[in-house]
């Protein structure tokens, strides 16, 4: 199967419309992420990966820096990261022991296992409030979305879980 995306709908006025399936997704997403270049050449060091293609839209818009959006919580583990590169991930504010937390902790255990070197950018958003740096960029602008990414921050124990526990 080809690999696939999402169409992202909108109302006329930019705001998601009152339907079930707002995101509706094709082909297949796990494992092809949508790529967005770095705003310019020689930028590569650091890649960004967000859970959706409006955040990783905002943090590149944001920081010029490499994005990718892997298309839902349920992809962060098969997203195919770089060894060679450091990699921040920028989740939604998901609870952490949500069905949502426990599947990023299990792929943040997935992609440290494979010696990928991750950084965790968290969207000043309440925890548990679903929210991420899209948001924080229609709530603060750049500069909060920017100061997020600055702030990434080292994985922790707390950050990962082993798959079957």
């Amino acid at each position: 199967m080809p690999a696939g995306g999402q169409r992202i709908l909108v109302t006329p006025s930019g705001r998601a419309p009152r339907i079930k399936v707002r995101k509706p997704s094709f082909g297949r997403i796990g494992g092809f992420p949508a790529r967005f270049p770095p705003r310019e050449a020689g930028s590569a060091d650091l890649l960004v990966v967000a859970e959706g293609p409006e955040s990783a839209l905002s943090i590149r818009q944001a920081t010029g820096m490499e994005c990718w959006a892997v298309f839902g919580v349920g992809s962060w583990g098969s997203a195919p990261l770089p060894l060679d590169r450091t990699v921040i991930l920028a989740p939604d504010r998901d609870a952490p022991g949500s069905a949502a937390g426990r599947a990023f902790r299990r792929a943040v255990f997935r992609h440290r296992s494979r010696g990928v070197d991750l950084l965790i950018g968290d969207a000043p958003e309440p925890e548990g409030s679903k929210r991420d740096l899209n948001d924080t960029a229609r709530r603060a602008g750049d500069r909060a979305v920017r100061a997020a990414i600055i702030a990434a921050r080292a994985v922790t124990d707390a950050d990962m879980e082993e798959p079957g526990k």
